[in-house]
């Protein structure tokens, strides 16, 4: 899974240099999802359900994942930053892309019970908009 994982990071790190940092980047396994992961995204840059941001982080994954690590994955979900479940779970997971990873197991996401998670990077959009004007004004 640690492998995984870091290959997880290296997609974010690459979307966050091309288009701007996430709010939230996570993995879930639903109770029901037969051992499918579920990628959650949210980021200032995505806005609302957007096809043009699911077909570039589509794209981001194809190209880093291998077939076996592919069928792993069941879909990737957008989710904006200021949903009261995306606010809930970075108030009681925060966690930067320069952690490391924290698991979660049984825990429910929005009234989907999630058997075991991996959240990436946990932040709220206040402190994302304020990296970008540093970054900006640098």
């Amino acid at each position: 899974m640690q492998e995984l994982l870091a290959k997880y990071r290296e997609i974010e790190a690459e979307a966050t240099r091309e288009r701007g940092e996430f709010s939230l980047f996570a993995l879930f396994l639903r109770e029901d999802a037969y051992g499918n992961w579920d990628l959650v995204v949210a980021a200032p840059w995505i806005g609302d359900w957007n096809m043009k941001a699911l077909e570039y982080i589509a794209g981001k994954i194809t190209s880093r994942l291998d077939t076996q690590e592919l069928l792993s994955l069941s879909k990737v979900v957008l989710v904006s930053p200021n949903d009261e479940p995306v606010r809930r779970l970075i108030q009681e997971f925060p966690v930067t892309s320069d952690e490391k990873p924290v698991e979660i197991r049984d825990w429910d996401y929005n009234g989907m019970p999630i058997a075991r998670g991996y959240i990436l990077t946990a932040r709220p959009v206040s402190q994302v908009a304020a990296n970008a004007e540093t970054a900006a004004a640098g």
